[in-house]
């Protein structure tokens, strides 16, 4: 790509940004435009081969950015011809200019569930299909003749990082196995799983497509010394009465189950062959996807159909990603709003704030891929970037956000873009009822707060609020610490899924202040608009989406 920096539309949103753009006053900017929400939010209905369906809103009204902002993002994406790459991306190549090989061309139908190839998503998913449906059957069992109570997961540490985002994510759904992984030797990370599980009832997945990876390796032979130990103690113990005599082969044969394309020396380790599986042959050594290894433990730990229908939603958010035009795509915007404040507000970091304790770790990916592909070659080859990388991505859920980070965001004199997650579920108790509208009262009085701030902050002047020694009393001096400015931006996302929300409350004073006022709302029937016109929508799309 050459360097963006000297577009004429990037020129023209640096112009914009010096005169306009970092003027904009968001309460403002409600307060004089009734289209605003509008024009700046976006909402679709994502459907499944079942028939099953998730709509998604996606407002980014309270961010800062105008109509014409707007329209010079846009005409940037053009420019620098983002639809060409996207769709680049989907064919296997990063740059038009590289001619896929053959084992590329495949990747584009890593979002298709039902192309066919010698080692395609159908014909690993119906493999692993029945192995994962025997062993949730009970039909197929420990070799000590007892069901699987946890499964340990010994791959790549960038691969594991997706296996405990959707472990997380579907912590709700099914009872057991218990999920453990093993990422890398660092921190001895092995052997602390090793102490906590009944080898007796454990089934060990090592994941590692050439099967050459040091740290997997490393840690594959530890869980192998620890069985090896295991079966001869079981042997020599003096009770054995309630043991079958099992040989550490027949372990091994029986246990141990192999994700890659290099069977030789997977053989050669002890595992066999019926317990071998295939990688798709357009992934890398340093990609887990979602739709390859992965689905074998969490189609044992959610059951297959079940991993099956994510993997469904994953292929509909693909298809708005590839093929939905740049004003309406959702991630395509999201990922504007971040160059907007990457590039011209001098934004340092990134939070994603999930109102969902399963998504604690969901920005961790983020995190990973952001550095990923073309960037990291270039960086692997000596060649200096002409840009800047993507910024720092961190997330915590529930009480790990409060006091220091929140006030970071709303106290702090960096811009620090939030982007606020919330899930809607059809409720079914009184006690699911309460932990949503708990949950998302915050989440509605997080984004009013970080834009419109406190009234408390209008009551002294900028010189008294940095220098507390201009202020009369003890009382002014506690209204001082609790002045908000406002005018931070966020976007807010909901879901409306089966997925159950928790209780998030933070300790922020002004965003508990709002949160009461907008729980009494939610308890109360009919449309709110008591609220600007961003907070009035995300409330009235949680009321007409809980029903």
């Amino acid at each position: 790509m050459e360097d963006y920096t000297e577009l004429s539309s990037y020129t023209k949103l640096a112009e914009h940004y010096k005169k306009t753009a970092k003027k904009i006053d968001l309460c403002k900017e409600f307060n004089e435009n009734s289209d605003r929400q509008a024009t700046f939010c976006r909402k679709n209905t994502f459907e499944n081969n079942s028939g099953n369906t998730a709509k998604i809103i996606f407002d980014f009204s309270k961010n800062l950015i105008d109509k014409e902002t707007f329209s010079l993002l846009l005409e940037f994406a053009e420019e620098v011809k983002l639809k060409e790459y996207i769709e680049c991306f989907f064919s296997g190549a990063v740059k038009k200019s590289i001619k896929c090989t053959k084992s590329q061309k495949k990747k584009k139908y890593q979002d298709d569930l039902n192309y066919e190839t010698d080692l395609n998503i159908s014909t690993i998913c119906e493999n692993m299909k029945k192995f994962s449906e025997d062993i949730c059957s009970q039909n197929r069992l420990s070799v000590y003749g007892s069901i699987y109570s946890s499964i340990v997961i010994i791959g790549i540490k960038s691969s594991n990082v997706n296996y405990g985002i959707v472990s997380n994510a579907f912590s709700n759904v099914g009872a057991t196995p218990i999920l453990y992984f093993a990422g890398n030797t660092k921190g001895s990370r092995i052997e602390d799983i090793l102490k906590k599980i009944d080898f007796k009832t454990t089934l060990f997945i090592i994941s590692c497509k050439n099967f050459t990876d040091k740290d997997t390796i490393l840690s594959a032979e530890a869980a192998k010394n620890f069985i090896k130990d295991s079966c001869s103690n079981v042997i020599d113990s003096s009770d054995i009465t309630s043991y079958n005599i099992i040989s550490f082969d027949s372990y091994m044969k029986t246990n141990f189950v192999a994700i890659s394309n290099n069977r030789k020396l997977v053989k050669d380790f002890g595992i066999s062959d019926s317990n071998i599986f295939d990688f798709c042959d357009w992934i890398d050594d340093r990609v887990c996807s979602f739709w390859t290894e992965m689905i074998l433990p969490m189609s044992i730990r959610i059951g297959f159909n079940n991993y099956y229908m994510f993997l469904q939603g994953c292929y509909s958010m693909n298809m708005h990603f590839r093929y939905t035009p740049i004003k309406d795509n959702m991630p395509v915007i999201m990922a504007l709003l971040d160059f907007w404040y990457n590039d011209f507000w001098g934004a340092k970091t990134f939070p994603i704030l999930p109102y969902d304790h399963r998504l604690a770790t969901f920005a961790t990916n983020f995190q990973r891929i952001d550095t990923e592909s073309e960037k990291k070659s270039s960086i692997g080859v000596e060649l200096y970037l002409d840009h800047q990388l993507g910024p720092p991505i961190w997330n915590e859920g529930g009480d790990n956000n409060r006091s220091m980070f929140y006030q970071l965001i709303n106290q702090g004199k960096k811009v620090i873009p939030c982007d606020l997650i919330a899930v809607v579920k059809k409720q079914k108790s009184d006690s699911n009822i309460l932990h949503d509208k708990l949950a998302l009262s915050n989440f509605f009085a997080l984004s009013e707060a970080l834009m419109e701030g406190s009234k408390d902050y209008e009551t002294f002047t900028p010189v008294i609020l940095r220098d507390l020694n201009k202020v009369d009393s003890q009382a002014d001096t506690t209204i001082v610490n609790k002045a908000y400015a406002g005018n931070k931006p966020s976007s807010s996302i909901m879901i409306a899924s089966d997925i159950t929300p928790t209780s998030n409350a933070q300790d922020i004073k002004l965003v508990k202040y709002l949160a009461k006022n907008i729980l009494t709302e939610l308890n109360t029937d009919g449309k709110v608009n008591s609220h600007n016109e961003s907070t009035n929508e995300l409330i009235n799309f949680y009321k007409d989406n809980s029903k």
